[in-house]
């Protein structure tokens, strides 16, 4: 995730901004969450009840953050 982060940080608005985030991650003002076997399943239950409109992984990783933070 860092690695396409900063990838498109860089497409879209160069050099200079992966330098920021990289500042940024060394700094600690950025935290990586990661992503366990039980998330895992937690996140397929996402994906297939919300296959309609669609959820996919991204959106399901958003969700589990949420509720790992318990934030709505």
């Amino acid at each position: 995730m860092i690695t396409e982060t900063s990838y498109l940080l860089e497409k879209a608005l160069g050099v200079p901004s992966q330098l920021r985030f990289i500042s940024a991650l060394k700094a600690g003002y950025i935290e990586i969450a990661d992503i366990t076997k039980q998330h895992l399943s937690r996140i397929q239950i996402l994906m297939n009840k919300y296959e309609d409109l669609p959820m996919n992984l991204a959106d399901a990783s958003l969700v589990i953050l949420a509720e790992e933070l318990s934030h709505g």
